[in-house]
């Protein structure tokens, strides 16, 4: 489940949508990096003994109502986790359907370089003895 969090300067929860944390509640270590001239800030918050991860960014002032200084985006780890498997069961099939085809194809090449031999080599017995 997907969570928004307002946090105060001191990163103390103001608001949660999921209505869950409790004011008193404080999210850190938040480290920021910059990314495309924006300060953005990551977390593993934990919530109830579920831990989330965070991505958290300034609020400006003219758009602060609550007076939160930090919006916060929170996602389940665990469903973080199902999402990324489930996108790498399918192309992990692939790679293996392409892997099975293409030993199928050596498999075949190698088994006819060993079987034409065999066979001039019977063929040349049947001559000999054929006289």
């Amino acid at each position: 489940m997907d969570r928004l969090l307002l946090l105060n300067g001191n990163r103390q929860v103001v608001y949660d949508s999921a209505g869950n944390a409790l004011l008193t509640t404080t999210i850190s270590p938040i480290s920021f990096k910059r990314v495309a001239n924006a300060s953005i800030g990551e977390a593993r918050p934990n919530f109830g003994g579920q831990v989330f991860l965070a991505a958290a960014g300034g609020i400006s002032a003219p758009r602060n109502p609550l007076r939160a200084a930090y919006v916060v985006i929170a996602r389940a780890e665990s469903s973080v986790t199902a999402a990324a498997a489930g996108e790498l069961v399918p192309r992990l099939l692939v790679a293996g359907g392409a892997a099975l085809l293409v030993a199928l194809i050596l498999a075949l090449i190698v088994s006819r370089s060993v079987t034409k031999p065999l066979t001039q080599l019977a063929g040349a017995a049947e001559d000999i003895a054929g006289g």
